[in-house]
This record gives C-alpha cells, sequence and structure tokens, in this order.
C-alpha cells in the first residue's frame, strides 16, 4: 500500500469524521456521495443491496442513471459480476475489479456492454457494506485508472463505511421503535406469523436469548429455535437481527399506510 501524504491523511481524517456523523440509515448513502464525491470528483457512485433470500434489489446513485440501468445491475450482478462472489465469500476492504478480470475479460461481458459502456465507465472499485441478509456495497467508478493512492485511501476509509453503516442502521432501528411502540406479539400477528411465533419475535426484538425467551414463554429452548427457524422463513431472512430489522420496516410501512388511508378518508 502506497503511503500517504499530509494532505491525503487530513482528507481521509475528514472523511471518516463526516461519515461517523450520520445516523439516519435514509440518509446514509447520500453522506457517502459527498464524502466520496469530495475525494474523488467526477466518480459515479452506487449504493447496492441484494437481498439474498428473496433476490430483491435496491440502488441509489450519486448522478442520475439512464432508463432501466438500475434494474439491469440487479439482474446481472448478482450472476456475473465477480466481486459480488468475492462479498459472499466475505470479502472486505475496497475491491479494485481490474484485480479479478484484465480489460479482455471485462469487454467481453454483459457488465461492461450493459452498464459500464452507457455511463462510458471502465474502471471500478467497491467497498462492501454489512447488512443482515444482504450482498451490499458502494460501487465507485469512472472512465480511467484508480490510482494505487486513491485504492490506499479507500481501503483505509473502508471499515469506517462499514461501521458507520452498522451504527446508523442501529440508530435508525431505535428511532423506529421509539416511533412504532407497538411492536407486540398482535401487532407482529400481522406479518403473518402465528401467535407463538409473533410472541418469540417480540422478545427477539427485545434482545432476548432463546434460553431467556423460553422461560418466558414457558417452553423448552429447542421448541423456541423451531419458532425462530420458522419466522425467519417467513420473513425471508436468515438472522435473528434481519428479522427484528424486517419486522421494524414493515410494521413501519403498515403504519404509514395506515395513516395516510386515514387522512385520505378525513379529506373526503
Amino acid at each position: 500500500m502506497s503511503p500517504l501524504r499530509s494532505r491525503e491523511v487530513r482528507a481521509l481524517s475528514e472523511a471518516i469524521e463526516h461519515i461517523h456523523q450520520e445516523t439516519n440509515l435514509a440518509q446514509f448513502p447520500h453522506r457517502i456521495f459527498d464524502v466520496i464525491g469530495r475525494m474523488l470528483p467526477g466518480v459515479f457512485i452506487v449504493s447496492q443491496e441484494f437481498n439474498t433470500r428473496t433476490r430483491e434489489a435496491r440502488s441509489l446513485s450519486n448522478r442520475p442513471a439512464p432508463d432501466g440501468l438500475i434494474e439491469r445491475c440487479a439482474e446481472i450482478i448478482p450472476v456475473e459480476h465477480p466481486i459480488f462472489h468475492a462479498i459472499l465469500a466475505g470479502a472486505h476492504g475496497a475491491l479494485r475489479l481490474s484485480d479479478f478480470w484484465t480489460a479482455r475479460q471485462l469487454r467481453r461481458t454483459a457488465v461492461y456492454h450493459e452498464i459500464f459502456k452507457p455511463i462510458e465507465v471502465q474502471h471500478e472499485i467497491v467497498v462492501p457494506l454489512i447488512l443482515p441478509d444482504h450482498v451490499a456495497g458502494l460501487t465507485i467508478s469512472r472512465d480511467h485508472l484508480f490510482s494505487d493512492e486513491e485504492l490506499a485511501l479507500l481501503h483505509l476509509l473502508a471499515p469506517h463505511i462499514a461501521l458507520a453503516h452498522v451504527h446508523a442502521q442501529r440508530f435508525t432501528a431505535m428511532r423506529e421503535r421509539e416511533r412504532n411502540p407497538d411492536l407486540g406479539p398482535e401487532a407482529l400477528s400481522a406479518l403473518g406469523l402465528t401467535p407463538r411465533e409473533a410472541e418469540v419475535l417480540h422478545w427477539i426484538i427485545q434482545g432476548k436469548r432463546n434460553i431467556e425467551i423460553a422461560t418466558i414463554v414457558g417452553c423448552s429452548p429447542r421448541t423456541v429455535q423451531k419458532h425462530v427457524e420458522k419466522l425467519l422463513e417467513k420473513l425471508g431472512v436468515e438472522t435473528r437481527t434481519g428479522a427484528a430489522t424486517e419486522a421494524l420496516r414493515r410494521c413501519s410501512h403498515s403504519a404509514n399506510r395506515n395513516k395516510e388511508c386515514f387522512a385520505s378518508r378525513c379529506a373526503r
């Protein structure tokens, strides 16, 4: 890794400070776009999330993309992009596409012809993010090579981006719980869970372990684990954290929809 000059060290320190100031998950990509855009002017940045269970994808970019491009990314990247599979295998840091494909290999791919060419880029660095049940990351692209110094900067910044993203998830979930206190078993049953599964999920959200839940609901830890497996499957997630996050997201969405319907009826 190339040594950083004092100017680059200052830029890195400022970037880290700005990244960790953002605790709103919805605003987090925009904060990253701003920070990286200052360090690397002119780059095209996309925040991407692929749910490994449901295959749903969400993307946001720092500038308008050609019509249909984001949708094609969701179709092509999980199949063909080598860094997608590297992240699945646990890769982290700043991952440069040229370390996985030669220029000749890249030009033979759908990634190049359907994603890179429309936005006139040829080089890309991906910074993985930590998100339950997802392959997620920031792709930073442009039409010319990234220098070793730029790669070094992003490599040092990458763990801070990943950690700040996790903190933004947690802060946002806490605020959601404050705005939507009704996450009891009855409300959670509306997510398609049985009464006992909803009860178990309620205590998972409260941070209880299986052995503690077993004592509270009056059954064995093994039975609790079976309920956990069922509710994870129904919610389309793989982890307890993912279940809590997904339940909060769905309940929040349902509450907002009910408020809109109520307001619409009142306006008639």
